[in-house]
């Protein structure tokens, strides 16, 4: 089973290539420094590869624009994007991309482990067989589920908030502003696909979040 890692830090892309080997010694690991580096090696018309996992951040492309060419040269499995404990990537964006998950760089192993055999059991592009989303240890047997991943920073807030803690009582115990505890909310909120305090919590109970 022959994986492509693309990521321009060399310590994570050999450490990728270091746990993909634990998760499973069938796959066949290629390394690539940068996008354009997979591009020029990419030919459609031999063997691709079973699934592609890209850093979303990356120059001289992102890991998006990496994507949309490979769409372009008729690549049509599934490709992962990951990235930094900062970033996050919406449902809708998700889905316009047509990647089949974002995952968080701060993910654990059997949750990598769970994205990338659903992926390879899909086979195909989101369009193909529905979206599916599986990060931060969480599991969706529907065909059509957000990428729901928090930060650290936001998993604390959640726990908080769960406790009854007003955003004020947040700010206090994080040390930060309650103007920043709301632009946290409102991501949260966005991420998980709702736009009440107690829908949030029954929402990130429910996906294992917290």
């Amino acid at each position: 089973m022959q994986i492509s890692i693309v990521d321009d830090h060399p310590l994570f892309l050999d450490g990728l290539t270091a746990l993909l080997g634990r998760i499973d010694e069938s796959f066949e690991i290629e390394a690539f420094s940068s996008g354009t580096e997979l591009l020029a090696s990419f030919d459609p018309d031999n063997l691709a590869p079973a699934l592609i996992i890209s850093d979303l951040s990356m120059k001289p492309i992102n890991g998006l624009a990496l994507l949309s060419s490979l769409r372009a040269k008729g690549f049509d499995r599934p490709f992962i994007l990951v990235s930094g404990v900062d970033e996050t990537l919406s449902a809708a964006e998700l889905k316009a991309s047509g990647a089949f998950a974002f995952v968080s760089k701060s993910a654990d192993l059997p949750t990598l482990r769970d994205v990338i055999f659903s992926a390879l059991e899909s086979g195909s592009t989101p369009g193909k067989r529905g979206s599916r989303s599986l990060s931060g240890g969480v599991r969706s047997g529907s065909s059509d589920y957000q990428a729901t991943t928090l930060t650290p920073r936001q998993i604390e807030i959640m726990q908080i908030i769960v406790d009854g803690g007003t955003n004020r009582d947040v700010a206090g115990r994080l040390n930060i502003s309650e103007n920043t505890v709301k632009t946290h909310l409102r991501q949260i909120f966005q991420v998980l696909g709702v736009n009440k305090r107690t829908a949030c919590i029954s929402k990130a109970r429910s996906l294992g979040l917290i």
